[in-house]
């Protein structure tokens, strides 16, 4: 077993521990980082125990709760908004398992997502305070940095690109790997500028900006074109927030542009001729992938397909029907299916028309609660606050951005946001509301 096989394996026991004796959030953060991890897939995996390490996460935090629950009663599940469309959104995604084109891939999808709503659910119940939410945006950023650690030590193939790296449900493939790394960098950018407005060991700086710096790299590595224009996206919408509120002071305004700065500088100096050569390409994103067939001319039969499965196709609907679409020249050399290249018309062909206005109103429901959060804390004048969950919004419309050119309807980071965004409006908006709403209950009943 090798050392780092080893630390793993006394990690994974050290939380488990923590989950049933100390808080469940160790359970969460654990299930979170072996994601990133990815263990059965790393080369440190020889000579550790065949275990589920995801599922043995699940039950525990799972049977943890049902003996703690009595201390997690203060956040209501139906609270956000957006974990009745996740319901939602998983019972209709059930139903199609009754017409779906491909069954085992459908049921392969369903069993994975209803684990996932239900760690889902457990997360939101138990992550309820400042410090817990904070710890999940820390294990999220370390877990990045493993992935871009990883992308540094595989390198580039001959094709330029860094494939195998990304974490569990990425399959292997680059462009999904760099859509996870993505996600996570406005959230570390504004742990970054904090570090440098509140007080911090200057370790704890040094070790931010060098987590910064890896991502970057690692982002740089992976050469993904749209997770290029997920970035810039998500820092333009940060950035307009941030300058356009009235709010915002001009030192903090100031404070965020040496930032920026800093990070743009990293980035000019890490990225090498390879990196701005295939960005060169980018408008060429829609047209082609690495396996030379048109972007285009998948979306444009996934609409030809949805109109035959109105109800949708169930999981890999349009790589089962790509034979029957797909002209033979866009077919890969060495695979029988085709994918579709977008996660937008991967749940138009997948969930069909109603499938695809639920899973709207999801990415909707976030969006408006985030808003509604931000009003609340800019009203209350906790610029902090404020800009940490601007961050995390920030950070969804990158990874949604990035998502435009890849298949991820089915993957873990596209659900955790709307957990993520639930959770930061209960801790800071829904449970100060609740207890104000408490206080003038007791006052009136005490008249």
């Amino acid at each position: 077993m090798s050392n780092f096989g080893a630390a793993f394996l006394l990690f994974y026991a050290i939380s488990i521990y923590g989950t049933f004796f100390k808080d469940i959030s160790w359970g969460i953060n654990l299930y979170i980082m072996q994601y990133w991890l990815n263990p059965v897939d790393r080369w440190w995996y020889g000579g550790l125990p065949s275990v589920r390490w995801s599922f043995t996460v699940a039950i525990c935090i799972l049977a943890a709760f049902f003996i703690k629950k009595s201390k997690y009663k203060k956040t209501g599940l139906f609270d956000a908004p957006q974990i009745k469309w996740l319901l939602i959104n998983a019972v209709w995604f059930a139903m199609i398992s009754q017409w779906a084109v491909w069954p085992y891939m459908q049921s392969k999808f369903l069993q994975d997502h209803i684990k996932l709503i239900i760690f889902i659910l457990l997360a939101y119940k138990t992550i309820d305070t400042p410090k817990k939410f904070e710890g999940v945006m820390w294990t999220m950023m370390l877990g990045a940095y493993y992935v871009s650690y990883e992308s540094k030590r595989v390198g580039r193939n001959s094709d330029g690109r860094v494939e195998g790296t990304g974490p569990a449900d990425a399959g292997g493939d680059g462009n999904n790997a760099a859509a996870s790394l993505v996600s996570v960098i406005p959230v570390l950018l504004y742990f970054v500028v904090r570090s440098n407005v509140v007080k911090t060991k200057l370790w704890k700086r040094l070790f931010l900006l060098f987590l910064m710096a890896f991502i970057l790299n690692g982002v740089i590595l992976i050469n993904s074109r749209g997770s290029f224009l997920g970035l810039v996206a998500s820092c333009a919408y940060f950035g307009f927030y941030v300058f356009t509120n009235r709010k915002v002071t001009m030192k903090q305004r100031f404070q965020l542009i040496g930032v920026v700065i800093l990070g743009l500088c990293a980035f000019l100096y890490l990225a090498d001729d390879s990196f701005w050569e295939r960005m060169e390409s980018i408008s060429e994103e829609s047209e082609s992938d690495t396996g030379g067939g048109g972007r285009k001319l998948f979306w444009s039969l996934s609409l030809e397909m949805v109109k035959e499965y109105p109800w949708g196709a169930g999981g890999w609907g349009f790589q089962r029907l790509s034979p029957h679409y797909v002209p033979p020249e866009y077919m890969p050399r060495n695979a029988s299916v085709r994918a579709v290249h977008s996660l937008y018309f991967q749940c138009i062909i997948e969930r069909g028309y109603m499938g695809t206005v639920f899973f709207a109103a999801l990415l909707l429901s976030n969006f408006l609660f985030i808003k509604k959060t931000q009003k609340y804390l800019l009203n209350k004048g906790d610029m902090p606050s404020y800009f940490l969950g601007l961050a995390i919004e920030s950070g969804y419309i990158a990874f949604l951005a990035a998502a435009t050119f890849i298949n991820r309807l089915n993957c873990e980071i596209l659900y955790w946001q709307p957990l993520f965004i639930a959770c930061f409006g209960n801790i800071y908006m829904l449970q100060e509301q609740k207890a104000k709403r408490a206080e003038k209950a007791a006052a009136k009943s005490g008249k």
